[in-house]
């Protein structure tokens, strides 16, 4: 994937939040990102992208629970319908 556009970003947190941990594929969505491309996330989503790159290494690593990590994740979701 080149370039995420926010709807792509928002769908990946819904599925997340959705399907549970025992159907965790975010970080298959995050790998996916090519960031050495030309043609980069707009700034919006590259900050979603950043905020969901450091939620998910602190969950992987046992440093946040399932219950924190999908609260902010609703309200990342909450933050962008807002905005």
């Amino acid at each position: 994937m080149m370039r995420p556009t926010r709807r792509e970003v928002l769908e990946a947190i819904r599925e997340t939040v959705a399907n549970g941990p025992g159907e965790y594929r975010l970080p298959d969505f995050l790998a996916s990102i090519d960031w050495c491309v030309a043609v980069r996330p707009t700034p919006d989503v590259a900050a979603m992208l950043g905020r969901l790159e450091l939620w998910d290494s602190e969950y992987r690593e046992g440093d946040m629970d399932w219950a924190d990590f999908t609260s902010k994740l609703d309200a990342l979701m909450e933050g962008v319908a807002a905005g």
